[in-house]
Protein backbone atom coordinates (compact mmCIF):
# COMPACT_ATOMS: atom_id res chain seq x y z
CA UNK A 1 0.00 0.00 0.00
CA UNK A 2 0.96 3.47 -0.37
CA UNK A 3 0.84 7.00 1.13
CA UNK A 4 1.89 10.35 -0.41
CA UNK A 5 2.73 12.76 3.13
CA UNK A 6 2.56 16.44 2.11
CA UNK A 7 4.80 19.15 4.23
CA UNK A 8 7.27 16.84 5.02
CA UNK A 9 9.26 19.48 7.44
CA UNK A 10 6.62 19.02 9.57
CA UNK A 11 6.70 16.42 13.04
CA UNK A 12 3.60 15.35 11.84
CA UNK A 13 4.75 14.09 8.94
CA UNK A 14 7.48 12.87 10.37
CA UNK A 15 6.23 10.80 12.74
CA UNK A 16 3.58 9.28 10.18
CA UNK A 17 6.20 8.58 7.92
CA UNK A 18 7.59 6.50 10.89
CA UNK A 19 3.93 5.14 11.74
CA UNK A 20 3.14 3.73 8.68
CA UNK A 21 7.04 2.64 7.28
CA UNK A 22 6.64 0.48 10.44
CA UNK A 23 3.39 -1.12 9.10
CA UNK A 24 5.70 -1.78 5.86
CA UNK A 25 3.68 0.86 3.68
CA UNK A 26 5.36 2.47 0.77
CA UNK A 27 6.15 5.81 1.68
CA UNK A 28 6.78 9.03 -0.96
CA UNK A 29 6.83 12.20 0.59
CA UNK A 30 6.77 15.97 -0.23
CA UNK A 31 8.35 18.86 1.07
CA UNK A 32 9.36 22.43 -0.20
CA UNK A 33 13.28 22.31 -0.08
CA UNK A 34 15.85 19.70 0.47
CA UNK A 35 16.82 19.97 3.85
CA UNK A 36 14.17 18.18 5.29
CA UNK A 37 14.35 15.74 8.61
CA UNK A 38 12.19 13.06 7.04
CA UNK A 39 14.43 12.71 3.70
CA UNK A 40 16.98 11.33 6.32
CA UNK A 41 14.21 8.37 7.17
CA UNK A 42 14.98 4.60 6.28
CA UNK A 43 11.52 4.48 6.04
CA UNK A 44 10.88 6.83 3.00
CA UNK A 45 10.68 4.90 -0.40
CA UNK A 46 10.40 8.66 -2.61
CA UNK A 47 10.81 11.73 -2.23
CA UNK A 48 9.69 15.10 -4.28
CA UNK A 49 10.76 18.79 -3.51
CA UNK A 50 8.06 20.85 -4.29
CA UNK A 51 9.10 24.83 -4.17
CA UNK A 52 7.23 28.01 -5.32
CA UNK A 53 4.00 26.28 -6.90
CA UNK A 54 0.81 28.06 -7.51
CA UNK A 55 -2.11 26.10 -5.64
CA UNK A 56 -3.11 25.14 -9.07
CA UNK A 57 0.17 23.92 -10.34
CA UNK A 58 0.47 21.76 -6.99
CA UNK A 59 -2.94 20.38 -7.91
CA UNK A 60 -1.60 19.50 -11.08
CA UNK A 61 1.33 17.93 -9.72
CA UNK A 62 -1.21 16.05 -7.27
CA UNK A 63 -3.20 14.67 -10.44
CA UNK A 64 -0.49 13.29 -11.93
CA UNK A 65 1.60 11.55 -9.42
CA UNK A 66 -1.75 9.81 -7.54
CA UNK A 67 -2.83 8.37 -11.29
CA UNK A 68 0.74 7.28 -11.67
CA UNK A 69 1.40 5.89 -7.85
CA UNK A 70 -1.86 5.20 -7.30
CA UNK A 71 -2.16 6.12 -3.64
CA UNK A 72 -3.55 4.93 -0.81
CA UNK A 73 -3.87 7.75 1.78
CA UNK A 74 -3.09 10.88 1.32
CA UNK A 75 -1.72 12.75 4.52
CA UNK A 76 -2.05 17.21 4.43
CA UNK A 77 0.33 17.82 7.49
CA UNK A 78 -0.40 21.68 8.01
CA UNK A 79 -2.52 23.66 7.24
CA UNK A 80 -0.78 25.32 4.19
CA UNK A 81 -1.53 21.69 2.04
CA UNK A 82 -5.19 21.49 3.51
CA UNK A 83 -6.24 24.48 2.13
CA UNK A 84 -5.07 23.46 -0.93
CA UNK A 85 -6.79 20.40 -1.14
CA UNK A 86 -10.08 22.46 -0.05
CA UNK A 87 -10.28 23.58 -3.50
CA UNK A 88 -11.28 20.17 -4.76
CA UNK A 89 -14.89 18.96 -5.22
CA UNK A 90 -15.98 17.45 -2.24
CA UNK A 91 -16.52 13.96 -4.59
CA UNK A 92 -12.42 14.33 -5.67
CA UNK A 93 -11.28 11.07 -4.77
CA UNK A 94 -7.88 12.52 -3.62
CA UNK A 95 -9.99 14.04 -1.13
CA UNK A 96 -11.58 11.19 -0.10
CA UNK A 97 -7.70 9.56 0.40
CA UNK A 98 -6.95 12.75 2.23
CA UNK A 99 -9.83 11.60 5.07
CA UNK A 100 -10.92 15.05 5.22
CA UNK A 101 -14.26 16.82 6.45
CA UNK A 102 -16.36 19.08 4.52
CA UNK A 103 -14.98 22.70 3.35
CA UNK A 104 -17.86 24.14 5.66
CA UNK A 105 -16.72 22.00 9.05
CA UNK A 106 -12.70 22.99 8.01
CA UNK A 107 -14.06 26.64 7.82
CA UNK A 108 -15.32 27.12 11.02
CA UNK A 109 -12.64 25.06 12.17
CA UNK A 110 -9.82 26.72 10.59
CA UNK A 111 -11.70 30.26 11.48
CA UNK A 112 -10.94 31.02 15.38
CA UNK A 113 -14.02 33.37 15.37
CA UNK A 114 -16.47 31.05 14.11
CA UNK A 115 -14.92 28.19 16.58
CA UNK A 116 -15.71 30.54 19.20
CA UNK A 117 -19.06 30.84 18.42
CA UNK A 118 -19.84 27.36 17.67
CA UNK A 119 -18.44 26.45 21.03
CA UNK A 120 -20.66 29.21 22.67
CA UNK A 121 -23.75 27.79 21.08
CA UNK A 122 -22.63 24.10 22.22
CA UNK A 123 -22.58 25.24 25.88
CA UNK A 124 -18.59 25.16 26.09
CA UNK A 125 -16.64 27.80 28.28
CA UNK A 126 -14.67 29.96 26.27
CA UNK A 127 -11.90 33.59 27.24
CA UNK A 128 -14.49 36.56 26.01
CA UNK A 129 -13.23 38.14 22.92
CA UNK A 130 -14.16 40.48 20.50
CA UNK A 131 -13.39 40.48 16.48
CA UNK A 132 -11.68 43.41 15.09
CA UNK A 133 -11.53 43.58 11.37
CA UNK A 134 -9.72 47.12 11.00
CA UNK A 135 -8.37 49.56 13.35
CA UNK A 136 -11.20 51.60 12.99
CA UNK A 137 -13.48 49.06 14.91
CA UNK A 138 -10.76 48.52 18.36
CA UNK A 139 -12.23 49.79 20.99
CA UNK A 140 -10.41 51.14 24.72
CA UNK A 141 -9.30 48.09 26.75
CA UNK A 142 -7.66 48.00 30.74
CA UNK A 143 -8.03 44.49 30.58
CA UNK A 144 -4.48 43.34 30.60
CA UNK A 145 -2.96 41.12 28.74
CA UNK A 146 -4.81 40.30 26.49
CA UNK A 147 -4.68 37.96 23.53
CA UNK A 148 -4.31 38.64 20.48
CA UNK A 149 -5.20 35.87 18.08
CA UNK A 150 -5.51 36.40 13.82
CA UNK A 151 -8.42 34.84 12.47
CA UNK A 152 -6.25 32.72 10.22
CA UNK A 153 -2.57 31.36 11.47
CA UNK A 154 -1.32 31.54 7.77
CA UNK A 155 -2.01 33.82 4.97
CA UNK A 156 -0.19 34.22 1.54
CA UNK A 157 2.02 37.11 0.64
CA UNK A 158 3.23 37.43 -2.43
CA UNK A 159 2.65 33.65 -3.11
CA UNK A 160 4.47 32.90 -0.33
CA UNK A 161 3.17 31.44 3.05
CA UNK A 162 3.51 33.50 6.15
CA UNK A 163 2.42 32.50 9.54
CA UNK A 164 0.96 34.56 11.93
CA UNK A 165 1.86 34.49 15.29
CA UNK A 166 -0.59 34.69 18.61
CA UNK A 167 0.87 37.92 20.79
CA UNK A 168 -0.09 38.33 24.58
CA UNK A 169 -0.41 41.89 25.06
CA UNK A 170 1.00 44.00 28.29
CA UNK A 171 0.15 46.72 27.43
CA UNK A 172 -1.90 49.46 25.63
CA UNK A 173 1.47 50.13 23.45
CA UNK A 174 1.99 46.74 22.42
CA UNK A 175 -2.04 45.90 21.96
CA UNK A 176 -1.98 48.84 19.53
CA UNK A 177 1.26 47.75 17.50
CA UNK A 178 0.26 44.53 17.49
CA UNK A 179 -3.13 45.28 16.45
CA UNK A 180 -1.92 47.38 13.70
CA UNK A 181 0.43 44.91 12.10
CA UNK A 182 -2.09 41.69 12.27
CA UNK A 183 -4.53 43.89 11.08
CA UNK A 184 -2.82 44.15 7.64
CA UNK A 185 -3.20 40.47 7.07
CA UNK A 186 -6.54 39.95 8.32
CA UNK A 187 -9.41 40.20 11.13
CA UNK A 188 -8.33 38.96 14.50
CA UNK A 189 -9.66 37.63 17.30
CA UNK A 190 -8.56 39.48 21.16
CA UNK A 191 -9.18 37.40 24.02
CA UNK A 192 -8.95 37.41 27.44
CA UNK A 193 -5.71 35.70 28.93
CA UNK A 194 -6.39 32.48 30.59
CA UNK A 195 -3.36 31.60 32.65
CA UNK A 196 -3.53 27.49 32.81
CA UNK A 197 -2.85 24.06 31.89
CA UNK A 198 -2.58 23.05 28.18
CA UNK A 199 -4.98 19.93 27.57
CA UNK A 200 -4.97 18.50 23.77
CA UNK A 201 -8.31 16.01 22.76
CA UNK A 202 -7.16 14.42 20.16
CA UNK A 203 -10.14 12.48 17.77
CA UNK A 204 -10.33 10.32 15.05
CA UNK A 205 -14.25 10.63 13.44
CA UNK A 206 -15.94 8.98 10.62
CA UNK A 207 -18.89 10.53 9.35
CA UNK A 208 -19.81 12.68 12.00
CA UNK A 209 -19.22 9.55 14.68
CA UNK A 210 -16.07 9.40 16.95
CA UNK A 211 -14.58 6.47 16.98
CA UNK A 212 -11.38 7.18 18.89
CA UNK A 213 -10.08 9.65 21.03
CA UNK A 214 -6.89 10.59 23.11
CA UNK A 215 -5.99 13.18 25.87
CA UNK A 216 -2.42 14.86 26.63
CA UNK A 217 -1.22 17.46 29.09
CA UNK A 218 1.02 20.15 28.21
CA UNK A 219 4.48 20.14 30.71
CA UNK A 220 6.96 21.99 28.91
CA UNK A 221 5.75 24.51 26.12
CA UNK A 222 8.06 26.75 23.69
CA UNK A 223 8.34 29.45 23.92
CA UNK A 224 7.51 29.77 27.19
CA UNK A 225 4.82 32.30 26.82
CA UNK A 226 2.87 29.17 25.20
CA UNK A 227 3.29 27.61 22.12
CA UNK A 228 3.79 24.03 20.93
CA UNK A 229 4.34 21.52 23.22
CA UNK A 230 7.90 20.35 23.79
CA UNK A 231 7.11 18.04 26.26
CA UNK A 232 3.76 15.88 27.36
CA UNK A 233 2.21 13.05 28.72
CA UNK A 234 -0.72 11.07 28.44
CA UNK A 235 -3.73 11.77 30.65
CA UNK A 236 -7.25 10.32 31.43
CA UNK A 237 -9.43 12.43 29.06
CA UNK A 238 -11.62 14.66 31.41
CA UNK A 239 -15.50 13.61 30.92
CA UNK A 240 -16.88 17.30 30.98
CA UNK A 241 -14.70 18.67 27.99
CA UNK A 242 -14.73 15.34 26.24
CA UNK A 243 -18.43 14.67 25.98
CA UNK A 244 -18.70 18.48 24.81
CA UNK A 245 -16.03 18.28 22.44
CA UNK A 246 -17.42 15.34 20.78
CA UNK A 247 -20.96 16.86 20.63
CA UNK A 248 -19.51 19.85 19.07
CA UNK A 249 -17.32 17.78 16.58
CA UNK A 250 -20.85 15.76 15.82
CA UNK A 251 -22.33 18.71 14.79
CA UNK A 252 -19.78 19.76 12.36
CA UNK A 253 -20.22 16.50 10.58
CA UNK A 254 -16.72 15.67 11.26
CA UNK A 255 -14.96 13.57 9.20
CA UNK A 256 -10.90 12.62 9.91
CA UNK A 257 -8.78 13.95 12.55
CA UNK A 258 -9.37 16.97 14.66
CA UNK A 259 -7.57 17.95 17.90
CA UNK A 260 -9.13 20.36 20.34
CA UNK A 261 -7.35 22.52 22.68
CA UNK A 262 -8.33 23.72 26.04
CA UNK A 263 -6.78 25.23 29.11
CA UNK A 264 -7.60 24.42 32.20
CA UNK A 265 -7.23 27.98 34.61
CA UNK A 266 -6.12 28.02 38.05
CA UNK A 267 -9.77 27.48 39.32
CA UNK A 268 -10.29 24.39 37.68
CA UNK A 269 -12.47 25.32 34.10
CA UNK A 270 -11.52 24.20 31.31
CA UNK A 271 -11.90 26.76 28.37
CA UNK A 272 -11.97 26.06 24.76
CA UNK A 273 -8.75 27.55 22.51
CA UNK A 274 -8.94 26.37 19.22
CA UNK A 275 -9.59 23.24 17.02
CA UNK A 276 -6.81 22.20 14.69
CA UNK A 277 -8.22 20.03 11.87
CA UNK A 278 -5.33 18.06 10.79
CA UNK A 279 -2.49 15.96 12.57
CA UNK A 280 -0.98 17.51 15.12
CA UNK A 281 2.89 18.45 16.37
CA UNK A 282 2.90 16.11 19.19
CA UNK A 283 1.44 13.14 17.03
CA UNK A 284 4.37 10.91 19.17
CA UNK A 285 2.97 10.80 22.06
CA UNK A 286 -0.37 9.05 20.69
CA UNK A 287 1.51 6.49 18.73
CA UNK A 288 3.81 6.09 21.69
CA UNK A 289 1.30 6.10 23.85
CA UNK A 290 -0.79 3.23 21.76
CA UNK A 291 -3.02 4.80 19.55
CA UNK A 292 -2.00 4.80 16.24
CA UNK A 293 -3.91 7.90 14.22
CA UNK A 294 -2.11 7.68 10.73
CA UNK A 295 -2.93 3.94 10.39
CA UNK A 296 -6.52 4.79 11.57
CA UNK A 297 -6.96 7.18 8.72
CA UNK A 298 -5.43 4.27 6.51
CA UNK A 299 -7.87 2.33 7.27
CA UNK A 300 -10.70 5.10 6.69
CA UNK A 301 -9.08 5.73 3.15
CA UNK A 302 -9.52 2.23 2.22
CA UNK A 303 -12.79 1.42 3.55
CA UNK A 304 -11.80 -0.69 5.95
CA UNK A 305 -13.23 -1.18 9.64
CA UNK A 306 -11.76 0.62 11.84
CA UNK A 307 -10.84 -0.97 15.48
CA UNK A 308 -13.25 -0.17 18.55
CA UNK A 309 -11.71 2.62 20.50
CA UNK A 310 -7.93 1.11 21.74
CA UNK A 311 -6.52 0.98 25.20
CA UNK A 312 -3.59 3.63 25.35
CA UNK A 313 -1.05 3.68 28.63
CA UNK A 314 -1.43 6.45 30.61
CA UNK A 315 1.47 8.84 32.21
CA UNK A 316 3.61 8.12 29.56
CA UNK A 317 5.58 10.93 27.97
CA UNK A 318 7.20 12.17 24.42
CA UNK A 319 9.84 14.73 24.15
CA UNK A 320 10.76 16.89 21.06
CA UNK A 321 13.98 17.17 22.33
CA UNK A 322 15.69 19.65 19.82
CA UNK A 323 12.97 22.07 20.96
CA UNK A 324 12.90 20.95 24.29
CA UNK A 325 16.44 21.95 24.96
CA UNK A 326 15.76 25.66 24.03
CA UNK A 327 12.85 25.09 26.80
CA UNK A 328 15.10 24.10 29.38
CA UNK A 329 17.70 27.12 28.19
CA UNK A 330 14.59 29.41 28.42
CA UNK A 331 13.25 27.88 31.73
CA UNK A 332 17.02 28.76 33.35
CA UNK A 333 17.30 31.73 32.60
CA UNK A 334 13.35 33.36 32.82
CA UNK A 335 11.89 35.22 35.78
CA UNK A 336 9.85 32.19 37.02
CA UNK A 337 7.96 34.87 39.03
CA UNK A 338 6.76 36.21 35.63
CA UNK A 339 3.15 35.13 36.03
CA UNK A 340 2.64 35.37 31.57
CA UNK A 341 5.68 32.86 31.55
CA UNK A 342 5.27 28.92 31.84
CA UNK A 343 7.85 27.90 33.88
CA UNK A 344 8.71 24.63 35.96
CA UNK A 345 11.28 23.99 38.68
CA UNK A 346 14.16 24.41 37.83
CA UNK A 347 15.64 21.08 39.24
CA UNK A 348 12.45 19.18 38.53
CA UNK A 349 12.76 19.91 34.62
CA UNK A 350 16.54 18.39 34.84
CA UNK A 351 14.97 15.15 36.80
CA UNK A 352 12.31 14.42 34.30
CA UNK A 353 15.11 13.41 31.98
CA UNK A 354 15.52 10.20 34.01
CA UNK A 355 11.91 8.97 32.98
CA UNK A 356 13.59 7.84 29.62
CA UNK A 357 14.40 4.93 32.07
CA UNK A 358 11.86 3.98 33.53
CA UNK A 359 10.32 2.82 30.13
CA UNK A 360 7.41 5.68 30.35
CA UNK A 361 9.39 7.90 28.31
CA UNK A 362 10.19 8.36 24.42
CA UNK A 363 11.48 11.31 22.15
CA UNK A 364 9.88 12.39 19.06
CA UNK A 365 11.17 10.82 16.15
CA UNK A 366 13.84 8.75 17.68
CA UNK A 367 13.66 5.19 16.49
CA UNK A 368 16.53 2.22 16.54
CA UNK A 369 15.13 0.92 13.15
CA UNK A 370 15.73 4.57 11.68
CA UNK A 371 18.66 5.68 13.10
CA UNK A 372 19.26 8.14 10.33
CA UNK A 373 16.45 10.32 11.53
CA UNK A 374 17.99 9.66 15.45
CA UNK A 375 21.82 11.00 13.87
CA UNK A 376 20.22 13.76 12.07
CA UNK A 377 18.20 15.17 15.09
CA UNK A 378 21.34 15.12 17.46
CA UNK A 379 23.83 16.11 15.07
CA UNK A 380 20.96 19.28 14.80
CA UNK A 381 21.78 19.92 18.35
CA UNK A 382 25.29 19.63 18.11
CA UNK A 383 25.36 22.25 15.33
CA UNK A 384 22.62 24.76 16.60
CA UNK A 385 24.50 24.91 19.89
CA UNK A 386 28.32 24.73 18.29
CA UNK A 387 27.25 27.71 15.85
CA UNK A 388 25.68 30.09 19.02
CA UNK A 389 29.14 29.30 20.81
CA UNK A 390 30.85 29.75 18.03
CA UNK A 391 29.11 33.53 16.94
CA UNK A 392 29.88 34.10 20.79
CA UNK A 393 33.41 33.58 20.92
CA UNK A 394 34.10 35.58 17.82
CA UNK A 395 31.85 37.88 19.02
CA UNK A 396 33.89 39.05 22.15
CA UNK A 397 36.95 38.43 19.64
CA UNK A 398 35.73 41.50 17.41
CA UNK A 399 34.36 43.63 19.98
CA UNK A 400 36.99 45.83 20.36
CA UNK A 401 38.13 45.63 17.03
CA UNK A 402 34.45 47.04 16.11
CA UNK A 403 34.68 49.23 18.80
CA UNK A 404 38.02 51.04 17.65
CA UNK A 405 36.77 51.14 14.22
CA UNK A 406 33.90 52.74 15.38
CA UNK A 407 35.49 55.00 17.47
CA UNK A 408 37.85 56.15 15.03
CA UNK A 409 35.15 56.59 12.94
CA UNK A 410 32.93 59.29 15.24
CA UNK A 411 36.20 60.90 16.32
CA UNK A 412 36.84 61.98 12.35
CA UNK A 413 33.09 63.55 12.56
CA UNK A 414 33.72 65.31 15.42
CA UNK A 415 36.78 66.89 14.46
CA UNK A 416 36.20 67.11 11.44
CA UNK A 417 34.50 70.63 9.71
CA UNK A 418 31.99 69.12 7.47
CA UNK A 419 28.34 67.78 9.18
CA UNK A 420 27.64 64.43 7.58
CA UNK A 421 24.84 65.43 5.25
CA UNK A 422 24.28 62.20 3.68
CA UNK A 423 23.58 59.41 5.51
CA UNK A 424 23.36 55.64 3.76
CA UNK A 425 21.86 52.16 5.50
CA UNK A 426 22.96 49.36 3.79
CA UNK A 427 21.94 45.23 4.71
CA UNK A 428 21.94 42.41 1.89
CA UNK A 429 18.91 42.79 -0.14
CA UNK A 430 17.67 46.24 0.73
CA UNK A 431 14.07 45.26 1.32
CA UNK A 432 14.19 44.41 5.62
CA UNK A 433 16.69 46.15 8.12
CA UNK A 434 18.45 48.76 5.77
CA UNK A 435 14.79 50.72 4.00
CA UNK A 436 12.85 50.28 7.85
CA UNK A 437 16.22 52.33 9.11
CA UNK A 438 16.29 54.79 6.38
CA UNK A 439 12.08 55.50 7.45
CA UNK A 440 12.72 55.60 11.01
CA UNK A 441 15.93 57.83 10.31
CA UNK A 442 13.79 60.16 8.00
CA UNK A 443 11.36 60.32 10.95
CA UNK A 444 13.69 61.71 13.61
CA UNK A 445 16.82 63.09 12.21
CA UNK A 446 16.18 66.20 9.82
CA UNK A 447 19.61 67.57 9.33
CA UNK A 448 20.55 64.60 6.91
CA UNK A 449 19.76 63.33 3.55
CA UNK A 450 19.16 59.28 4.21
CA UNK A 451 18.98 56.71 1.73
CA UNK A 452 19.57 53.21 1.79
CA UNK A 453 20.78 50.05 -0.30
CA UNK A 454 21.50 46.63 -0.70
CA UNK A 455 24.53 44.53 -1.48
CA UNK A 456 21.82 42.23 -4.39
CA UNK A 457 22.02 42.99 -7.47
CA UNK A 458 18.45 43.13 -8.58
CA UNK A 459 16.30 46.46 -8.25
CA UNK A 460 12.87 47.18 -7.73
CA UNK A 461 11.95 44.47 -4.83
CA UNK A 462 9.03 45.22 -2.93
CA UNK A 463 9.92 45.60 0.95
CA UNK A 464 9.08 42.40 2.11
CA UNK A 465 5.92 41.61 3.74
CA UNK A 466 6.82 41.42 7.43
CA UNK A 467 8.78 44.83 7.93
CA UNK A 468 5.26 46.40 5.73
CA UNK A 469 3.87 45.27 8.78
CA UNK A 470 6.45 46.93 11.37
CA UNK A 471 6.70 49.57 9.42
CA UNK A 472 3.03 50.38 9.33
CA UNK A 473 2.45 49.60 13.35
CA UNK A 474 5.21 52.90 13.20
CA UNK A 475 3.26 55.38 11.35
CA UNK A 476 5.77 54.18 8.45
CA UNK A 477 4.30 53.68 4.71
CA UNK A 478 7.12 51.46 2.91
CA UNK A 479 5.10 50.00 0.16
CA UNK A 480 6.37 52.63 -1.93
CA UNK A 481 10.13 51.91 -1.08
CA UNK A 482 11.35 49.31 -3.53
CA UNK A 483 15.07 47.96 -3.79
CA UNK A 484 18.19 49.45 -5.16
CA UNK A 485 21.93 48.06 -5.30
CA UNK A 486 25.04 49.25 -3.38
CA UNK A 487 26.90 51.53 -6.48
CA UNK A 488 30.21 53.25 -6.21
CA UNK A 489 28.00 56.38 -7.09
CA UNK A 490 26.35 55.87 -3.91
CA UNK A 491 29.10 55.16 -1.47
CA UNK A 492 30.78 58.55 -2.98
CA UNK A 493 27.89 60.70 -2.31
CA UNK A 494 27.71 59.36 1.26
CA UNK A 495 29.16 61.00 4.52
CA UNK A 496 28.51 58.11 6.65
CA UNK A 497 27.71 54.51 5.82
CA UNK A 498 26.01 52.18 8.13
CA UNK A 499 25.72 48.41 7.33
CA UNK A 500 23.98 46.08 9.48
CA UNK A 501 26.05 43.81 10.20
CA UNK A 502 29.83 42.13 10.45
CA UNK A 503 29.35 40.26 7.24
CA UNK A 504 27.65 43.08 5.09
CA UNK A 505 30.92 45.25 6.26
CA UNK A 506 33.53 42.80 5.31
CA UNK A 507 31.99 42.85 1.68
CA UNK A 508 32.18 46.17 1.56
CA UNK A 509 35.59 46.45 2.67
CA UNK A 510 36.89 43.89 -0.12
CA UNK A 511 35.11 46.01 -2.82
CA UNK A 512 34.57 49.81 -1.66
CA UNK A 513 37.78 50.05 0.58
CA UNK A 514 38.09 53.95 0.46
CA UNK A 515 34.77 54.23 2.58
CA UNK A 516 35.58 51.93 5.37
CA UNK A 517 36.96 55.26 7.36
CA UNK A 518 32.84 56.86 6.54
CA UNK A 519 31.41 52.89 7.47
CA UNK A 520 31.11 51.64 10.81
CA UNK A 521 28.11 49.39 12.02
CA UNK A 522 24.52 50.79 12.91
CA UNK A 523 24.56 49.04 15.96
CA UNK A 524 27.77 50.32 17.27
CA UNK A 525 25.10 53.52 18.19
CA UNK A 526 22.93 51.82 20.22
CA UNK A 527 23.38 52.20 24.56
CA UNK A 528 24.37 48.70 24.84
CA UNK A 529 26.45 48.15 21.19
CA UNK A 530 25.00 45.57 18.82
CA UNK A 531 28.00 44.13 16.06
CA UNK A 532 25.18 42.29 14.10
CA UNK A 533 21.19 43.23 13.58
CA UNK A 534 20.09 40.19 12.07
CA UNK A 535 18.44 39.35 8.98
CA UNK A 536 14.82 39.08 9.46
CA UNK A 537 13.94 37.68 5.71
CA UNK A 538 12.56 34.53 7.06
CA UNK A 539 12.21 35.04 10.78
CA UNK A 540 8.60 34.93 12.55
CA UNK A 541 6.63 38.09 13.32
CA UNK A 542 7.61 38.17 17.10
CA UNK A 543 11.52 37.73 15.73
CA UNK A 544 10.97 40.76 13.32
CA UNK A 545 9.49 43.06 15.70
CA UNK A 546 12.77 42.10 18.02
CA UNK A 547 15.14 42.98 15.16
CA UNK A 548 12.94 46.52 13.70
CA UNK A 549 13.71 47.19 18.28
CA UNK A 550 17.96 46.66 17.41
CA UNK A 551 17.10 48.80 14.38
CA UNK A 552 15.01 51.95 16.54
CA UNK A 553 17.72 51.66 19.16
CA UNK A 554 20.61 52.00 16.45
CA UNK A 555 18.87 54.73 14.90
CA UNK A 556 18.08 56.69 18.11
CA UNK A 557 22.01 56.34 19.45
CA UNK A 558 22.66 58.11 15.87
CA UNK A 559 20.23 60.87 16.49
CA UNK A 560 21.98 61.60 19.60
CA UNK A 561 25.52 61.73 18.41
CA UNK A 562 24.35 63.77 15.60
CA UNK A 563 22.91 65.91 17.68
CA UNK A 564 25.89 66.84 19.58
CA UNK A 565 27.90 67.36 16.26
Amino acid sequence: MRCLILDGHSRAALESAQALGREHMEVFAAATGPHCLLFHSRYLAHKFILSDQSDQEFLNWLAEMDARHMFDLIIPSTEVSLRRLMALDECDERRTKAVISSNQSLEAALSKDRTMRIATEAGIAVPGFSLHTSTDDVLPTDQFPAVLKPVRSKVLVNGRSVALEVTIAKDKRTRDRRLRELLAFGPVLEQRYIRGVGIGLEFLFERGQCKWYFAHERLHEFPLTGGASSYRKSIVAPPEILNSSIRMLERLSWHGVAMVEFKQAENGTFYLMEINPRLWGSLALSIDAGMNFPLGLLNMATKKELAPQPPYRLGYCTRDLVNDVEWIKDNLRADHADPLLMTRPRFQSFAEYLRLFSGRESWDHFDLHDLGITCASIATIVRRYSKILALKARSLIAKPKFSRHHSAVTRALKEGEVYPRNILFVCFGNICRSPIAEAIARQTITRCAVASAGLHEKNGRPVAAPILAAGAARGLDLSKCFSQQLTQALVSESDLILPMDRKIFKIMSERFPSAMSRSTLLGCFAQRPILDIEDPYLMQPAQVEEVVGKIEEGVAGLRRFLSEL
